[in-house]
């Protein structure tokens, strides 16, 4: 059946994804795409690896073109938010992340996405009361763990022994975006020594990442 095997691919894409195995992923992708050229799921697949390679025209085209055909994607809707925070549309990215926890204020993941977000814009104590409500959902999510690490280390003398500090280094391969933002966040109270500190462990550990050496 078409439509099992298009599940399996896509099943298959997104194991690799989840797996932070992009080049597998893309290869499949490829070659996915070109047998089922409609799919809403290769074609966020698609943005997102653009995105995550920091694409960032490309990945506007594709969200374009998915968000035309599913208006109300919710992964892809996301991605819009990631890429106009970083076309530093601060305003429309927070209108879509509020928008769409307004359809899902039960999501714990989203609501630590949300967080970051806000740390990221300089809200650092409502982002903390946002990972707080998330944690009530799940107490697992590892986003909202995340943030409200961020907060902890933020609000604290550095220390890089810090618990906190190490819990996030665990985050592999999320850590890079993670670790950005506490660096960027360390940097806008001005702790630069502390920020440069954090940057060199993201590169010690992630030498050849596409994230960091583009930015």
């Amino acid at each position: 059946d078409r439509g099992d095997d298009q599940r399996v691919v896509e099943h298959r894409i997104a194991t690799f994804l989840q797996n932070d195995r992009i080049a597998p992923a893309k290869v499949h992708l490829l070659e996915a795409l070109r047998r089922f050229p409609n799919s809403e799921g290769l074609i966020y697949f698609r943005a997102f690896i653009e995105l995550r390679e920091g694409n960032d025209a490309s990945a506007r085209r594709t969200i374009a073109q998915l968000l035309s055909a599913a208006p109300d994607h919710h992964h892809g809707r996301r991605l819009l938010a990631v890429l106009e925070e970083r076309r530093g549309r601060i305003e429309d990215a927070e209108r879509l992340w509020e928008s769409l926890i307004k359809q899902r204020p039960d999501d714990a993941e989203l609501l630590g996405l949300y967080a970051l977000f806000l740390i990221r814009t300089r809200h650092r104590f409502e982002a903390a009361e946002i990972a707080e409500r998330g944690i009530k959902i799940n107490p697992q999510d590892r986003h909202c763990l995340w943030a409200l690490a961020i907060c902890e280390i933020l609000d604290s003398p550095w220390d890089p022994a810090h618990p906190r500090f190490e819990a996030l280094l665990q985050a592999s391969p999320e850590w890079i975006a993670t670790g950005k933002t506490l660096m960027l966040s360390l940097e806008s109270q001005g702790r630069n020594r502390e920020a440069l500190q954090v940057a060199q462990r993201l590169l010690t550990d992630w030498p050849h990442s596409v994230e960091l050496v583009c930015d």
